[in-house]
């Protein structure tokens, strides 16, 4: 029986393929930055975080993070203390 998550993954890849509870298994702990432009894609960005969130990682992006400081001195770092970039 097909699991009730509206997560969608990719079948068609040439790399193994996870059942739901292996990628929960593998996401968590794991921080995810999720990049894309902000305001045109804001449900979007949401949405993703919220599905980062459910399979137990952390979902990382600007708006939360932000400061009044020159943001590629703020970004950049997030950035490389992600363990995930994810390009919207």
């Amino acid at each position: 029986m097909p699991s009730p998550d509206p997560l969608l993954l990719d079948l068609t890849s040439p790399l193994p393929n996870l059942d739901v509870d292996q990628l929960r298994s593998w996401a968590r702990g794991r921080t995810v930055m999720i990049s894309s432009t902000m305001r045109d894609l804001m449900a979007e960005r949401e949405a993703v975080a919220q599905t980062i969130t459910d399979l137990g990682a952390t979902p990382r992006y600007f708006e939360r993070f932000s400061s009044p400081g020159d943001p590629a001195q703020v970004y950049h770092p997030e950035v490389g203390r992600a363990d995930v970039y994810l390009f919207i």
